[in-house]
């Protein structure tokens, strides 16, 4: 059966709708308990003694490098417990992100009242800070789940994953792109305030800061935030060195179309 998007529902099959996820969300509030929060604390024992024991393994691999010259060193003991480590550290990663953070910013185990396991309070390794992955994920993502234009998730801005996004020759590339994105992607999080106003950043993010504007960028994340800068047109002559704003604003001599390189 094909069914066309999006799909028309009618006001008396939306209320149902509701009523049916009420229903669920009742049945999953009653069910809470011991077991629950017996698996969380396990869950993240578990994770991370697979992040800290991934480490300690990758570690190890070295002493296995055959310029030890020992009995167990060689390539492939060498590579094979690094490739062990590895595995390790990405189990962890996965579990951390899907099933322990992801939740726990979901506000999902906030009925335990654990001070260590609170959406308002729980960070964690990733680029971006608890309190922006959750107003872009838990508010704008949800509130406009697959919504073109308003969910950033359908995408982010470069890739067509729905047949609701206009199709376009740059769409072309895609499985170069992705691959390109798995291998070349530059992290970061950051935020732009021009003239008072928050605006947040992240990869593959552009601002234009209008002549005059007062505006400062602050990194927001947790990992180095790599800026890059253009001025243009240029305003001054090259080389030109002031020290003050006031002297600046005060220099009226136009760039002369020379540079020193």
């Amino acid at each position: 059966m094909t069914t066309s998007l999006p799909v028309d529902l009618t006001e008396a099959q939306i209320e149902e709708f509701g009523r049916e996820l009420d229903a669920i969300r009742d049945e999953v509030f009653d069910s809470r308990g011991e077991r629950d929060r017996q698996y969380i604390l396990k869950l993240i024992r578990t994770q991370r003694s697979l992040a800290l024991g991934g480490r300690v393994v990758i570690y190890a691999a070295l002493f296995l490098h055959p310029a030890w010259n020992h009995a167990l060193a060689g390539w492939w003991s060498c590579l094979g417990v690094l490739v062990v480590g590895i595995a390790m550290l990405a189990v962890a990663k996965i579990l951390e992100n899907m099933e322990i953070a992801h939740n726990v910013l979901h506000a999902q185990w906030d009925w335990m009242k654990d001070p260590d396991i609170q959406s308002n309070t729980w960070e964690w390794d990733t680029m971006s800070p608890s309190d922006r992955w959750m107003y872009s994920h838990n508010v704008v993502h949800h509130t406009w789940t697959n919504v073109v234009g308003k969910d950033l998730d359908v995408g982010y801005g470069i890739l067509r994953v729905t047949p609701l996004q206009k199709w376009g020759w740059r769409y072309l590339p895609q499985p170069v792109i992705f691959v390109l994105l798995m291998l070349l992607f530059e992290e970061g999080v950051g935020a732009v305030d021009i003239d008072g106003v928050e605006n947040a950043v992240g990869a593959d993010s552009a601002v234009i800061v209008p002549a005059g504007a007062r505006h400062n960028v602050r990194n927001t994340g947790h990992v180095p935030l790599r800026l890059y800068t253009i001025y243009g047109p240029p305003e001054h002559v090259d080389g030109l060195i002031v020290k003050t704003r006031a002297d600046a604003m005060a220099t009226h001599e136009e760039w002369d179309g020379l540079t020193t390189e």
